[in-house]
């Protein structure tokens, strides 16, 4: 479903310092909550699930 991780209106957001991961977020609702879309990498190998229960996103506000 292509059409839905790569929608203009969804934000990226970079998982690391290092530049070589980030999740792609639609952001819906009245709440502004984040729904993840994807995970990109241009590592051989992408970050494990444990990585992901404990990360160290960089995030930055979003606003409409």
């Amino acid at each position: 479903m292509d059409h839905k991780v790569f929608d203009s209106s969804n934000v990226i957001y970079p998982l690391n310092e290092k530049q070589d991961a980030y999740l792609i977020i639609e952001v819906t609702g009245e709440y502004q909550l984040g729904l993840v879309k994807a995970l990109l990498t241009r590592r051989n190998d992408i970050y494990p699930v444990e990585y992901l229960l404990d990360p160290q996103f960089i995030l930055s506000e979003y606003t409409l």
